[in-house]
C-alpha cells in the first residue's frame, strides 16, 4: 500500500483519479462542506481537474456591477458633477434588461423625477442630497451604477469567466481586457461569497456574454 495519505497530500491523492473521478470528489467536498481539497491553489485545482486557461468557450463569459450606497458614489464627486451625470441620465437605458432589482424602488427613475431631484440639488446643492427620501436616493443610485457599469462594459473592466463543474459548484476567474486571467477563484471561494451575499440581496447589473 502507498505511504501517500488522503489526509497528508490531497493534492497527489486527487490526481492518482480519472479526471471524471476527481471533478466529483470536489463536487462532493464543496456541497458537503468537508473541504478537503480547500488548501489546493486555485490555479493549480483548476488545472488537476484540466480546466483550461486562460478561459475558453467552456466557459461562461460575464460583467456583474452591485448597486452600492450613495455616498459610493457621490463621495469622490461635487454636486456640480453630481447634477450633470443626472441631468444626462436616460432612465430607460438604465432600466435595462441588464438590471437586476432587489428591493430597490424605480419610481422616482423617470425623467420627471429625476428633473425633481436636480431641481431640489440646484437650489439646497449638498443639503438635498443628505434630505432625499429612499425612493428618490434609490433612483440616484441606479442611476450611478449604470453609469460606472457602462464604463467597465466600454474598457473591458471588471470581467469574469466562470466554470461550473455541476449547477452549484463553480471556479470564477477575473479577467483582463485581452482574456487573460488576474485571479482565480475555487469552487470553495466561490461558494462562501455567495453565502454571504444571499443576506445583502444587491441590485445589479449584469451581463453574460
Amino acid at each position: 500500500m502507498s505511504s501517500k495519505n488522503f489526509c497528508d497530500e490531497p493534492l497527489e491523492y486527487l490526481k492518482t483519479l480519472p479526471v471524471d473521478r476527481r471533478r466529483d470528489e470536489i463536487i462532493r467536498d464543496v456541497v458537503e462542506r468537508t473541504d478537503r481539497y480547500a488548501k489546493i491553489p486555485a490555479d493549480t485545482l483548476a488545472d488537476t481537474l484540466a480546466l483550461t486557461l486562460p478561459p475558453d468557450g467552456s466557459w461562461t463569459f460575464y460583467r456583474s456591477h452591485s448597486v452600492e450606497s450613495l455616498e459610493y458614489y457621490t463621495d469622490a464627486k461635487n454636486i456640480d458633477e453630481i447634477i450633470e451625470e443626472l441631468q444626462n441620465a436616460e432612465p430607460d437605458l438604465v432600466l435595462s434588461d441588464y438590471l437586476r432589482l432587489a428591493g430597490l424602488s424605480v419610481d422616482h427613475l423617470t425623467n420627471e423625477g429625476l428633473e425633481a431631484i436636480v431641481h431640489r440639488l440646484m437650489i439646497d446643492k449638498e443639503a438635498a442630497l443628505l434630505s432625499m427620501s429612499g425612493e428618490e436616493t434609490a433612483a440616484i443610485r441606479l442611476v450611478f451604477a449604470y453609469n460606472q457599469f457602462e464604463f467597465e462594459r466600454d474598457n473591458g473592466i471588471n470581467g469574469h469567466a466562470t466554470y461550473h463543474l455541476d449547477k452549484s459548484v463553480q471556479f470564477d476567474a477575473l479577467l483582463e481586457d485581452d482574456g487573460s486571467c488576474i485571479e482565480i477563484q475555487s469552487p470553495y471561494v466561490v461558494r462562501d461569497e455567495i453565502l454571504a451575499s444571499l443576506s445583502e440581496d444587491k441590485a445589479c447589473f449584469e451581463e453574460e456574454w
